[in-house]
């Protein structure tokens, strides 16, 4: 597991965004549109990544290559979607993508070589086999997919990230 420490970015690569110190912890805060952290590891499936995030609006989003997890998304908030890792595909799942804003919320994205899981504070928000990736992995099982993992804003939110732990399994 990969743990990447917000008061010392030298392992991840940082695009556009400020360094700010709370009283309770370090935390990466992000400023505007598609500003994020990004790790400087690529990661290969079975992957586990974990993320300790807030939004003071919207788009608190996840990346790994193509694929795209978005929570309160501007154009829907409560839709959550999801880009596929492969195709890059959205998919739009209803009343599953909202989280409260301005304060910190558990946000964990299993992507497995079957299935794709989301949970936020330990509620199952997303579980799915219906993906592309997980046919082409059917297909041709020594596929491999490996990507680095990203967390940004978009479209003017400010989101702010205290923690990011990234698990192949």
């Amino acid at each position: 597991m990969e743990e990447i420490n917000i008061l010392s970015l030298r392992q991840a690569k940082v695009f556009e965004n400020s360094l700010y110190q709370s009283p309770e912890c370090a935390v990466m805060r992000f400023y505007g549109d598609d500003t994020c952290i990004e790790s400087e590891k690529e990661y290969s499936l079975p992957l586990k990544i974990k993320a300790t995030a807030m939004t003071d609006s919207t788009n608190i989003r996840l990346f790994f290559n193509r694929g795209e997890v978005i929570f309160n998304w501007e154009c829907n908030p409560c839709e959550l979607r999801v880009h596929d890792i492969i195709s890059g595909n959205a998919y739009g799942f209803e009343n599953t993508g909202s989280v409260a804003t301005n304060e910190f919320v558990d946000i964990i994205w299993i992507i497995g070589k079957d299935k794709t899981e989301i949970y936020v504070n330990d509620e199952l928000r997303l579980i799915s086999s219906d993906f592309e990736y997980i046919s082409e992995l059917k297909k041709f099982p020594s596929l491999k997919i490996r990507s680095t993992v990203k967390v940004a804003s978009a479209w003017g939110s400010t989101v702010t990230l205290k923690s990011l732990e990234i698990d192949e399994l």
